[in-house]
């Protein structure tokens, strides 16, 4: 091996071994400083899920940043243990720069739903961030689900990826033991099709573990507004020809939450 060869690869092992150092270094800094999950239930029909979750100052200067190329995040989710029992029907959360990753269930696995804190530098110590989920209750057995904690990277590209043996169990609820609201499941009026078996899933082409784009490379005003313009063309086309389009919408309102207590 010639010289400069050993020294480009001396340089490479070095660049991998501190990314490893730096990712494993302080293995749990993603984790809540405080994580309180709550859980209420509709006949046998829905679960709704509500964490409230906080970082101290010590945990958010592990990771925050104001770095729009940052490539360590942290992130949040929910995951059924067993096959297709819950499906998700409504996620709603209030940490800044959020971006929902759903993985499908499988005969084998669960549904999974990731929440990933994209924009760091907008957390707030000892604010409460809220990460809520409805859910359909799809058989008469219990069923059981946890929320978890885990780490995250942003490569330059855009994607996102998860850090290897980062996932941590934060708590765990089952259907049975969610507060039962003394309400009827066809009080909220839903169409037909919420609890159809054969329209679960609005996007069953949906492929899982699809490399999902993070907002990371919008660096600028121009940016954002081609963006918004691009996605506001992309469903009115939709609209025109009848086809289906996936879109996001941000409340500027901060007093939206949605109810847990009934």
């Amino acid at each position: 091996m010639s010289k400069w060869k050993k020294v480009a690869a001396i340089v490479a092992l070095n660049v991998l071994l501190s990314t490893t150092v730096y990712a494993d270094s302080v293995s749990n800094w993603d984790n809540p400083s405080s994580t309180v999950m709550q859980a209420e239930r509709v006949e046998n029909q829905l679960l709704m899920t509500k964490s409230t979750i906080k970082w101290d100052d010590q945990k958010l200067k592990m990771f925050q940043s104001d770095d729009i190329f940052q490539q360590f995040i942290p992130a949040l989710a929910y995951k059924v243990e067993d096959s297709d029992e819950l499906r998700s029907k409504l996620m709603f959360t209030n940490v800044p720069g959020a971006k929902f990753t759903r993985k499908l269930a499988t005969y084998t696995e669960g549904e999974e739903i990731k929440l990933s804190v994209t924009d760091t530098s907008r957390l707030r110590s000892e604010t409460p961030y809220v990460f809520y989920t409805t859910w359909l209750h799809t058989v008469e057995k219990d069923s059981r689900i946890s929320f978890r904690s885990l780490q995250r990277y942003l490569q330059p590209n855009g994607t996102l990826n998860d850090l290897y043996k980062t996932d941590d169990e934060l708590a765990t609820i089952t259907f049975d033991t969610a507060e039962k609201l003394d309400k009827k499941f066809r009080d909220f009026n839903l169409p037909e099709s919420f609890e159809s078996p054969f329209k679960q899933y609005a996007w069953q082409e949906e492929v899982d573990n699809a490399k999902v784009k993070s907002y990371v490379l919008i660096d600028s005003a121009e940016k954002l507004e081609t963006y918004k313009q691009e996605s506001a063309k992309r469903l009115k086309d939709a609209q025109k020809g009848g086809n289906r389009v996936r879109f996001a919408v941000t409340f500027k309102n901060k007093g939206i939450y949605p109810r847990i207590v009934g």
